[in-house]
């Protein structure tokens, strides 16, 4: 939800894509949205990770891209 005065509009989006290629399994997710796969026993598995500009992984492709990760 956006609390800005001049952006009332209090929307959004958010989507998980799976697609299996052969044996693997690509998974990807935009938004507040995460992919978990129940393993055998009820054990969740999580498939997608959130992206956080100040992670490891992530800052070094942000700044890869000359841009200010926060």
């Amino acid at each position: 939800m956006c609390n800005l005065p001049d952006h009332p509009v209090h929307a959004g989006c958010t989507a998980v894509c799976a697609v299996m290629v052969g044996r693997t399994l690509v998974v990807a997710n935009a938004g507040d949205s995460r992919a978990v796969m129940c393993r055998a026993g009820g054990l969740a598995e999580p498939l997608s990770f959130d992206h956080k500009p100040l992670q490891v992984g992530e800052s070094g492709r942000t700044f890869g891209f000359n841009a200010d990760p926060v």
